[in-house]
């Protein structure tokens, strides 16, 4: 069972502190941690159950999937794969099944991007599915596929096979361009980032980047805990301290303000230069745009003395959720409008 506390802060300035104003209770499987939008809670119960929830712990309906795995909420729709493999899309409003997909091999992987679902099966073959019928528009298995990426704005899926690197058309699933692996391993590689540039992680969380030329390496052993075009900020094997690191410069740079952090992640969402530093019983949440230009970066604003041992946490627009450690809690933290002024707008996923 877990407990969800919606904490709305209201006080003025950087450093927040909170009071619980809703708790509820939820039967909560945790292979499969709850998801959020602006106004509800998705969980997937022990028993197998996806369930919809307000805030305030209203019930919105309840289905039985048979399902124990991760889900994905796209397009006002929920994407998930059943104990059987198949893949399924739900309506996110009332929860009824659209459509299905099933094939010769169990769903592995689904990258959801409009208009074009790429998914990856057990037996290493990629599909091109419509994300409204979930009719398949190709199917590419003159390869084994190991892992890929989607740039919608280029229209292209890039993946790595047994001796290459592919562009495949989103659209058709035709091939455009290719690298060769030469020495490296398929199995060692996959996708940190889809770029300019196009970031890799290898064996020893050795970093790749993909050029014209084929996979250059930065001969650097690191963790990608956020990036962006230009830099990357990294936590290094064996080190305490984060670092920032410029991909046109190859410099890197310590950032000791943000040692005392347990773990540093990038944001999803539609603030994708933002990124939280969360410690025990406090989360803060950076500008990466102030980081690059301070040595003495202050965060947006900052939740302190938060009820619990912060487990992880992660940002939805502004509304931070995280999952306490040592009991059945989620805190919905809400910052200050005067915390950060920004713009409510609430764009599609």
């Amino acid at each position: 069972m877990i407990r969800i506390l919606l904490m709305v802060l209201m006080l003025g300035g950087l450093t927040v502190s909170a009071q619980a104003l809703t708790e509820l209770s939820i039967d909560y499987k945790s292979a499969a941690p709850p998801q959020f939008d602006a106004k509800y809670v998705y969980y997937i119960s022990s028993q197998g159950e996806l369930v919809k929830r307000g805030h305030g712990g209203q019930l919105q309906w309840e289905i039985d999937l048979e399902t124990r795995q991760a889900f994905d909420l796209r397009f006002k729709s929920i994407f998930l794969v059943a104990t059987n493999g198949d893949l399924l899309c739900l309506d996110r409003e009332y929860g009824y099944k659209k459509w299905s997909f099933s094939s010769t091999s169990p769903v592995q992987s689904v990258k959801a991007h409009y208009p074009v679902l790429v998914l990856q099966t057990a037996d290493h073959r990629l599909f091109g599915l419509d994300y409204q019928s979930g009719q398949i528009l190709w199917e590419s298995k003159t390869h084994r596929w190991y892992d890929f990426e989607v740039s919608v704005s280029d229209s292209i899926v890039r993946a790595v096979s047994d001796t290459a690197i592919y562009d495949l058309n989103l659209q058709t699933g035709s091939v455009q361009r290719h690298w060769s692996l030469g020495r490296y391993s398929h199995q060692a590689l996959s996708f940190i980032k889809f770029g300019p540039p196009t970031l890799l992680q290898g064996k020893e969380s050795r970093l790749y980047l993909l050029e014209d030329k084929g996979l250059l390496d930065l001969r650097l052993s690191a963790q990608v805990l956020a990036n962006n075009n230009e830099w990357l900020l990294l936590k290094q094997e064996k080190r305490e301290l984060p670092s920032l690191f410029q991909l046109k410069s190859r410099r890197l740079t310590e950032l000791p303000e943000l040692s005392e952090a347990s773990e540093i992640r990038m944001l999803y969402g539609d603030r994708s230069d933002r990124f939280l530093s969360q410690d025990e019983q406090k989360v803060e949440v950076y500008s990466l745009t102030e980081i690059y230009q301070s040595q003495d970066p202050s965060p947006l604003y900052r939740f302190s003395d938060v009820p619990c041992d912060i487990y992880r946490a992660s940002l939805i627009k502004r509304m931070v959720y995280a999952l306490c450690q040592n009991d059945d809690r989620v805190l919905i933290l809400d910052p200050s409008e005067e915390a950060e002024q920004d713009d409510d707008s609430d764009d599609e996923d």
